[in-house]
């Protein structure tokens, strides 16, 4: 049986620091043997153990998250307990004689809520194994729609809330766990390449290009790149560039440009996946994709033979919407199996375990 309540930790439910060895993340973290601290959404911790019951001690109303044990159905955790001070969230009990793996994935935002992850609780504390690695590496660079922004809500007519925004049910989410690909995601909603959602013509002053280096968004340690080395990098960013008010495509090609060919620096080994969302219709979205092709164009002529354009299909509305016309879960599905299907297309080697 799979069930979920806060329980005390008691000395026959040893807690596993979160910097032992065996536990295993994904995402840009800033560890010590007190506590992991993140806030991108698609951040995960994994962990192989033996025992009946497992539990996870997090930070209190600090947000969301995606609960994978074994084979069994996934189910959402929330840790929004108002005035309670219990951090310790049983995730499972009841389970069989033998092996077992538990992740742990943050699906909102965590921006505001700064989530920390404080260990895994298990009836003792010596059976942690360690996990086996996952079949490849893909990072994800995007905004809300790599975000799940608004993916449970009924209709466009909602708006935001961290609690209808659902990492594991959007694009990014579905093709890691397809692909079993361990994920590293830098997504933040409204964010884009030069100008954020309705910004000035001129630009903004924190695009992601200006925070990409730091471990989370804004003012924060930077991040040690050689933590992890991707086989696939998706960008899909531009939509809040184009979406509302004027641009200036010159700056968001220039933009563009120079920040794609900071990734392919980064990661001169990787494929780089230039994505158009599925957000934008009309002039807005054939400018976008005329600065991508450019900016493809552009790193191929320089060299970069494994650089890639791809489009999702723009929505129209047939597969409804989630909240603040943002893909809905229909959507979100479509625009997995696309990427899915273009992935095993350019790259033999990666195929998917299950659709």
């Amino acid at each position: 049986m799979v069930s979920l309540s806060f329980v005390q930790c008691t000395p026959d439910r040893g807690l596993i620091s979160p910097s032992n060895s065996n536990l295993v993340y994904e995402g840009r973290v800033v560890l010590t043997d007190e506590s992991a601290a993140f806030c991108y959404p698609g951040t995960a911790v994994r962990m192989a153990f033996t025992g009946s019951s497992v539990s996870a001690s997090l930070k209190p109303n600090s947000g969301y998250y995606w609960v994978e044990i074994d084979s069994l159905p996934a189910f959402k955790l929330s840790t929004f307990v108002g005035n309670k001070e219990n951090n310790l969230f049983l995730l499972a009990d009841s389970l069989g004689i033998g092996n077992h793996t538990v992740q742990l994935t943050l699906i909102n935002e965590g921006l505001n809520d700064k989530p920390e992850f404080y260990g895994f609780a298990l009836p003792s504390p010596n059976t942690v194994k360690s996990v086996p690695a996952k079949a490849h590496r893909i990072e994800f660079i995007g905004n809300s729609m790599t975000c799940g922004y608004g993916v449970e809500a009924p209709n466009k007519e909602c708006g935001f809330a961290d609690s209808t925004e659902n990492f594991a049910l959007a694009y990014a989410g579905i093709v890691s766990r397809r692909f079993n690909a361990a994920a590293m995601v830098v997504a933040r909603s409204g964010i884009g390449v030069y100008r954020n959602f309705n910004d000035t013509i001129t630009g903004s002053e924190k695009p992601m290009p200006s925070f990409y280096g730091n471990a989370f968004i804004f003012d924060s340690p930077k991040w040690d790149f050689s933590q992890f080395e991707p086989e696939i990098v998706c960008i899909c960013l531009g939509t809040n560039d184009l979406s509302v008010g004027e641009y200036d495509l010159n700056r968001f090609q220039d933009a563009y440009l120079k920040f794609a060919q900071h990734i392919q620096d980064l990661n001169p080994k990787a494929k780089l996946i230039l994505i158009s969302g599925s957000m934008l219709n009309g002039q807005r979205l054939a400018d976008q994709c005329k600065v991508l092709d450019y900016v493809a164009f552009n790193l191929r002529s320089k060299g970069g033979n494994d650089v890639y354009r791809f489009n999702f299909t723009p929505q129209d509305g047939s597969l409804g919407y989630g909240a603040d016309w943002h893909p809905s879960l229909k959507q979100q599905q479509r625009m997995a199996d696309e990427l899915t299907q273009y992935i095993e297309s350019i790259d033999s080697n990666w195929k998917p375990a299950n659709r």
